[in-house]
């Protein structure tokens, strides 16, 4: 197994951690992969219900239905996954998109571009849902 590189760039915006990450330089991905990672922690009933998912296990693990979740990310969804909430600690949740499809080939991409998508993704989920979604919003 080969160690593969990235790079990470972690950032608050009014209250809420994103990641921007670029991976995979290859000969296959010459320009490397890029990711936004939004994290929102599950501090009430009304957050809880809308994005603290019910799994589905499947073949090759556990899925989740995440398609229609109400966030406005750069080229879709495309990564769901549960980071907290294990052993009584806070549920927290991890959202996702990347920049490599089909669309996205004639386009370079660099961290100050994607951490603008990054903080209007933020805007728009706390535009829907606002204090529900920091600490003012806790129960």
């Amino acid at each position: 197994m080969s160690l593969k590189h990235k790079d990470v760039w972690s950032a608050k915006h009014k209250g809420l951690v994103y990641e921007i990450v670029h991976w995979g330089i290859s000969e296959y991905q010459p320009r490397g992969i890029w990711n936004i990672y939004i994290y929102l922690q599950i501090m009430n009933k009304e957050i809880e219900k809308i994005f603290w998912l019910k799994s589905e296990k499947v073949d090759w693990g556990i899925t989740y239905d995440y398609f229609d979740l109400p966030i406005d990310m750069a080229n879709g969804i495309t990564y769901y996954g549960k980071v907290g909430g294990f052993d009584g600690n806070i549920k927290q949740v991890k959202l996702g998109n990347d920049y490599n499809h089909s669309w996205n080939d004639c386009h370079s991409y660099d961290e100050i571009e994607l951490k603008r998508d990054a903080e209007h993704c933020i805007d728009d989920l706390l535009e829907r849902f606002g204090d529900l979604l920091t600490n003012k919003g806790k129960e």
